[in-house]
């Protein structure tokens, strides 16, 4: 019912259909309660919703994975969720990310992939995870392979396929990131912060009864 009646927003359109797939970065709006999420994966690869604000919910993030010419000589760029882009910044390559402003329809700024750039894992093991580039490494007739640091300095690598740049530096993402903020931990501290949690809800209760 809430679907149809045109309620849920994806993307600034409102979907009706609830087989509709929404998918990475894509913002997900109720605009009569006034929610707004982004679409992201946690540290350990699942889909999770994060709330952000009104402001951010007008840009979506866009990685390039193809560029040809179209009929009439014109240049298209398109990118991970399907949008194709026309007359991209000509500076424009494969694997670099679009800011794209979805109630606009278009392009306001372009951030390119290279060393020292923050990107988000988006595939394999390490999906979720968050860090920035140390070096690429190039394997002809082989997979690329992107070597990254984490912000607790802890460095992994995957394929280059499967980074997604989602700012010029760590300190400086363009999207609000998941609260563990792409860093993952180890079982010793997952444990850890699921004891400090489980005490801290404890005292909570405790509390609110003696209240009561």
């Amino acid at each position: 019912m809430i679907l149809r009646q045109g309620l849920v927003n994806v993307d600034h359109h409102p979907r009706r259909d609830g087989k509709y797939p929404a998918g990475f970065m894509d913002v997900i709006e109720i605009p009569k309660t006034g929610d707004r999420f982004r679409l992201l994966y946690d540290v350990k690869g699942r889909f999770t919703l994060v709330n952000i604000s009104e402001t951010e919910a007008r840009i979506k993030l866009l990685k390039v994975v193809n560029i040809y010419t179209a009929t009439g000589r014109v240049p298209v760029a398109v990118t991970h969720d399907g949008h194709r882009i026309r007359y991209p910044d000509p500076l424009t390559s494969i694997g670099d990310t679009l800011v794209y402003n979805t109630v606009e329809k278009k392009v306001v700024d372009l951030v390119k992939s290279g060393r020292g750039k923050a990107v988000l894992i988006t595939g394999g093991a390490n999906r979720g995870r968050v860090g920035e580039i140390v070096t690429i490494e190039r394997h002809p007739g082989a997979f690329n392979i992107a070597r990254l640091k984490d912000a607790a300095g802890n460095e992994f690598a995957t394929r280059a396929a499967n980074i997604f740049v989602i700012g010029k530096d760590l300190a400086h993402p363009l999207v609000t990131l998941t609260k563990q903020q792409g860093l993952r931990v180890n079982v010793i501290q997952e444990r850890e912060e699921k004891l400090i949690a489980a005490e801290n809800r404890k005292n909570a209760q405790h509390a609110h009864k003696i209240r009561a």
